[in-house]
């Protein structure tokens, strides 16, 4: 709440929308039904970050570490084609799908993004609790990526577009640069 009535008072240079979903354990229905929305009304999405699992600074081994990035991106695309898939590995390319260059952009700053997100199907099996409960939640943590969240969106509406159409020719590359 705190970042739309930041954003409220400026004006990005692009669109941004903030979105909470219900659903996410059950099946993505919140998020899924957002993003049918959204491409039904032909709305043009460049970035997204989704926010979810970050509200306790304790990684999944006890590691206790307020400033440790943990940015998540999908690798190439399932639908990929070989032809495609080829002239990637022949340019180095493994790590350079939108998604992979948006985490990186995340990857330099210095925490990681904020979740809010609701596990409703909460248990306990063998004397562990697992859920979103509010007491895992360390609230200077989730202050801390609150901001970096805050400046990750506004440095993406503020940043050029992605290129369209372009293309890389690998037909005369080899190993000297050439």
């Amino acid at each position: 709440m705190e970042l739309a009535h930041i954003l409220s008072t400026r004006q990005p240079r692009s669109t941004i929308i903030l979105g909470a979903f219900a659903g996410e354990e059950q099946n993505l229905y919140g998020s899924t039904f957002f993003a049918n929305a959204l491409r039904n009304a032909s709305v043009n999405v460049e970035g997204m970050l989704s926010c979810d699992l970050v509200g306790s600074l304790t990684g999944d081994s006890g590691q206790k570490d307020p400033f440790t990035i943990r940015a998540f991106a999908q690798g190439p695309a399932p639908s990929e084609n070989t032809t495609v898939a080829v002239r990637r590995l022949q340019i180095g390319g493994e790590n350079d799908s939108p998604t992979w260059e948006l985490a990186e952009r995340r990857h330099h700053l210095p925490s990681r993004p904020l979740a809010l997100s609701l596990q409703l199907d909460l248990r306990t099996e063998n004397g562990t609790v697992y859920g979103d409960l509010i007491e895992f939640v360390d609230f200077d943590f989730t202050t801390r990526v609150g901001k970096v969240n805050l400046a990750t969106l506004w440095s993406m509406s503020e940043a050029p577009r992605w290129p369209r159409n372009a293309t890389v020719d690998t037909t005369v590359l080899d190993k000297d640069g050439g």
